[in-house]
């Protein structure tokens, strides 16, 4: 119990810190070095690029998975990791497999927008929004990213486990 208590601790506190990174990003301001860095677009680099062979649900567009990766790069990679793989905090988003919800899209919204208060697999709380202080837009597009990236690897998914299959 001690371990979980300790998790979603340091869990909270990397997510405040997160947060108020991304707090300066928009802002003006005078000044050096500093600030300029805190305007600086976050290091996407390690993020996976959305699935070309996916189709997007209505009204998803290639800009939304587009900004949605960015939009990710700035909070949810503390717990889902930089590649989106998953960590010991949070769940892959890159496997398809879905613990609270089926995969759709507008599942993957509003489970973003609600957050996860008792995971059942995992020792921290995913937080409303995120943690972040996404708008309504910026949220749509983080939830059509991770669409993106989920169904991609499904869809490629089965074929590498046929593949498996024949070499046995």
């Amino acid at each position: 119990m001690r371990k979980a208590e300790l998790l979603r601790a340091v869990a909270a506190l990397v997510l405040a810190s997160a947060a108020l990174a991304g707090c300066g990003r928009e802002g003006g301001g005078e000044g050096g070095g500093d600030a300029e860095a805190a305007r600086a677009e976050p290091d996407d680099s390690a993020l996976p690029k959305a699935a070309a062979n996916v189709a997007l649900p209505a009204g998803v567009t290639a800009g939304m998975v587009a900004d949605g990766r960015k939009q990710f790069g700035t909070t949810c990679v503390v717990c889902h990791g930089p590649d989106a793989r998953g960590t010991q905090l949070a769940p892959s988003l890159r496997d398809g497999e879905w613990i609270h919800i089926g995969g759709g899209y507008e599942e993957i919204l509003r489970l973003v927008h609600t957050g996860v208060p008792e995971p059942e697999q995992y020792p921290v709380p995913m937080p409303p929004r995120g943690g972040g202080p996404f708008s309504e837009e910026q949220l749509r597009s983080i939830a059509a990213y991770v669409y993106s990236v989920s169904h991609g690897n499904r869809q490629a998914a089965p074929a590498a486990a046929d593949t498996a299959a024949a070499e046995r």
